[in-house]
């Protein structure tokens, strides 16, 4: 994590120095700050027999919460790439009163992801201030979750694993708006695929898909 908070840096450091006119555009390309805040849910230990949203654990979305820190440039007016780090919080208790679980889950993760623009509204200084986005990435995921379980619990065919790794693939959409020439906000809305069945701390012996996160945040970016 600290070798790509260092490679943000020096994409920062780079950009000023051309911005300055220090060294030569080698490219036309513009980097930008982008920090992310807001509420999460995650889809944990799913009941495959209640369909998609059939999740048999409780959660306030309010109570969970993720941020980020990233980089973005934009390769051209339609395509870019983001690189981030960020860090995601979240609780959920049992339906199940039988079983009677629990949860507190810190998962920290680094992606990069491709990004392709659509502008609109009138165009100022060869810039516009309203821009729509998707994207699509890759990165890594490690969990440590905190289960609660009563003390004489033993069910059969559940497995259980507090610390986790696992890649992820950080899909969906955003809007921006420029305020000025460096300072823009925006919202995101956003799904993160997981490859691991162990965000919650155990994995039930009826399990048949992965945890997933989703999310919706505010962000602000700073051009650099």
């Amino acid at each position: 994590m600290l070798s790509i908070f260092l490679v943000m840096l020096t994409f920062s450091a780079l950009q000023a120095q051309r911005r300055n006119g220090l060294i030569g555009h080698r490219i036309e390309s513009t980097g930008a700050l982008i920090f992310t805040i807001g509420p999460s849910y995650s889809f944990a230990d799913p009941d495959c027999s209640k369909g998609l949203l059939g999740s048999v654990i409780n959660q306030k979305m309010l109570q969970n919460q993720s941020v980020s820190l990233g980089y973005r440039t934009t390769l051209s007016d339609d395509y870019g790439y983001k690189v981030s780090v960020g860090y995601d919080h979240f609780t959920g208790s049992d339906i199940l009163t039988d079983r009677n679980y629990s949860f507190e889950t810190d998962a920290f993760q680094m992606s990069g992801q491709a990004e392709y623009y659509y502008h609109f509204g009138r165009k100022f200084r060869r810039r516009w201030p309203n821009t729509v986005y998707g994207f699509l990435g890759l990165g890594v995921m490690t969990s440590n979750a905190i289960l609660t379980r009563p003390t004489l619990d033993n069910r059969g065919g559940y497995k259980y694993r507090q610390n986790d790794i696992t890649p992820i693939v950080p899909i969906g959409v955003g809007y921006k708006y420029d305020i000025g020439n460096q300072l823009s906000v925006g919202v995101e809305f956003w799904w993160r695929y997981t490859f691991s069945d162990y965000l919650d701390g155990f994995k039930p012996r009826y399990s048949r898909s992965n945890d997933e996160l989703q999310g919706f945040s505010l962000t602000v970016s700073y051009q650099l």
